[in-house]
C-alpha cells in the first residue's frame, strides 16, 4: 500500500516524544503521518497538501494553539476527524469538544496526557477511514 492508498494523519502537539509515539502507534496501523511542533506549522501543511484524514490536536502549544487550530478548520469545506489531547486543564478539553459539537465534526477521542498508548490506539482505530485490521 502506498502513501497516496493510506488514510492521512497529521499530528500537532510541540512534545517531539508524544509525537513519536503517535507515528509508532499509527503507521503500524496503517495511517501515513505528518508532524507538526504547532497549529501554524499544522496549518501551514494544509497550503501544500491534502487535508488529512485524522488530525491529533494537543490543544496547548506555543504559536497557535489547539483552539486557535480548530477555529481556523472550521472555516473550511472538509474538516477532519480530530482526536483531541491536552495535559492542561480539562476545561480546554470541555471547551473544545463543545466547539467541535456544535459544528457537527467528528471527533473520535478526547484524551489527557500521558495518554496510555491502547486509549490512543482505540482512538484512531474509531476512524472510519482505516479498514478494520483481519
Amino acid at each position: 500500500m502506498t502513501d497516496f492508498d493510506r488514510p492521512s494523519l497529521l499530528i500537532a502537539d510541540d512534545k517531539a516524544d508524544f509525537r513519536t509515539i503517535v507515528r509508532e502507534v499509527a503507521e503500524p496501523e496503517g495511517w501515513a503521518v505528518t508532524e507538526c511542533n504547532n497549529g501554524a506549522e499544522l496549518m501551514a501543511a494544509l497550503e501544500v497538501s491534502d487535508r488529512p484524514s485524522c488530525v491529533v490536536l494537543d490543544l496547548v502549544m506555543p504559536e497557535m494553539d489547539g483552539i486557535e487550530t480548530l477555529m481556523a478548520f472550521l472555516g473550511a469545506e472538509s474538516i477532519p476527524e480530530i482526536i483531541l489531547v491536552s495535559g492542561s486543564d480539562p476545561v480546554h478539553l470541555q471547551t473544545a469538544e463543545i466547539i467541535l459539537a456544535e459544528r457537527d465534526v467528528t471527533l473520535l477521542a478526547t484524551l489527557r496526557k500521558p495518554v496510555p498508548v491502547r486509549e490512543l490506539r482505540a482512538a484512531l482505530a474509531r476512524s472510519k477511514l482505516v479498514a478494520p485490521a483481519d
